[in-house]
């Protein structure tokens, strides 16, 4: 997962500074204006710096849902994340240096590797990337192949030809499955019809585990043309 820290930090050294065109074949590259036009228009989200999310959860395995509010930045790799329900109370917020847990009133530092997890689902987070392909960032490549009834999406770093994330799309270019492979972990989830929120913003209504262990519903999504006024560093207190 070493990688996955050298190539954000990277990314977030030089990624307000890209002006070039995303690669890929013409075709390929027709698909991405679609999608983005779909998700709100490429000028709502090129100059977006970061998203806020409230989201409502439902575990398979937990009798009550959970609510969680979080915070991407997208003008450098950081993430803030409150999680609350009836059971359990969790903060959690990470930059490119570090992160910490604050759960059920005990604090912990992130390990190296959960850290390194951590900036890797980052840089394959679907909003992420959304904001780089509407920017046409020149260090993501796109790949296309018909699938059936659905299109898949390839999306990969030039810089170390990393496959970064796949979406399968449906036939109006929609996003409607998500997949990344991370290390060892794969990460993936069925995808909602798209619902407007916030300013034109489009985004997928729910997401799911395809084997229905657990599902979430966007109650809330906002784009930032700002960066957000929050504190990534611990509460007052738990700081080492």
């Amino acid at each position: 997962m070493k990688k996955y820290y050298l190539l954000l930090m990277l990314w977030s050294l030089v990624h307000t500074k890209s002006v070039a065109q995303v690669k890929g074949e013409d075709r390929t590259l027709g698909v991405i204006d679609h999608l983005i036009e779909n998700l709100g228009g490429k000028e709502l989200w090129r100059s977006a710096q970061g998203i806020e999310v409230e989201l409502v959860g439902y575990y398979i395995g937990q009798k009550v849902p959970w609510v969680e509010r979080f915070w991407l930045d997208y003008s450098q790799p950081r993430g803030k994340y409150l999680i609350k329900s009836s059971e359990t109370d969790r903060q959690i917020a990470w930059d490119i240096d570090g992160g910490w847990e604050l759960k059920d009133g005990g604090f912990e530092r992130q390990s190296t590797e959960g850290h390194s997890i951590e900036l890797a689902y980052y840089r394959a987070e679907p909003t992420v990337v959304f904001q780089r392909l509407a920017k046409e960032d020149s260090r993501l490549e796109v790949r296309l192949d018909t699938m059936g009834q659905s299109i898949k999406l390839s999306v990969f770093d030039t810089i170390d030809a990393d496959l970064i994330c796949t979406f399968h799309l449906n036939r109006n270019h929609e996003p409607i499955y998500w997949t990344a492979n991370l290390g060892t972990r794969k990460f993936e989830r069925v995808l909602g019809p798209l619902k407007e929120f916030s300013n034109g913003l489009k985004l997928f209504a729910w997401g799911a585990s395809p084997t229905g262990s657990w599902r979430y519903e966007h109650r809330v999504v906002k784009l930032s043309n700002s960066v957000f006024p929050i504190s990534y560093e611990p509460p007052k207190g738990y700081k080492e």
